[in-house]
């Protein structure tokens, strides 16, 4: 009879360990968070809504205007759907899929902010001609109400 309480003590404790284990690995995940993104050669802002849970982001482009041969052309507000996301304690990744081919794929450093996004536009980054890619940077921070 000791033996048996014994073993069911210990098996107690194992799934007591278990639990607490899977709490604190799920409690570590951010919080959904949304990231204001801006590149000052291209003044431009972009929207990244992240969420480590679901291991997913999301890319919003706002609407902006240009000038095209004499012509004001305008583009409106556009968002990438949801992509899948890669968190690790450094940096989070994901790709893009573009038009003719392209992709862009982009890293966060989670530390510093900066958003690298590596961009193809006939094929991906790694195998397109040089006059085909290039490389963005943005600066991100952490989304706030501002009023």
């Amino acid at each position: 009879m000791v033996r048996h309480l014994a073993f069911s003590d210990a098996m107690r404790r194992i799934f007591l360990g278990l639990a607490a284990l899977l709490t604190a690995s799920t409690a570590a995940l951010a919080d959904p968070t949304t990231l204001t993104c801006h590149d000052d050669n291209l003044n431009s802002t972009i929207l990244i809504d992240l969420d480590e849970a679901n291991g997913t982001a999301t890319v919003t482009y706002p609407a902006y205007t240009f000038m095209n041969n004499g012509y004001q052309r305008s583009v409106p507000e556009s968002s990438s759907g949801t992509l899948k996301a890669q968190f690790d304690p450094k940096t989070i990744t994901f790709d893009q899929p573009g038009d003719g081919g392209g992709s862009t794929h982009n890293t966060i450093n989670r530390i510093t902010g900066v958003l690298l996004a590596y961009v193809g536009t006939r094929a991906p980054y790694e195998q397109s001609a040089e006059q085909d890619r290039g490389i963005q940077t943005y600066n991100c921070h952490v989304g706030a109400k501002q009023f």
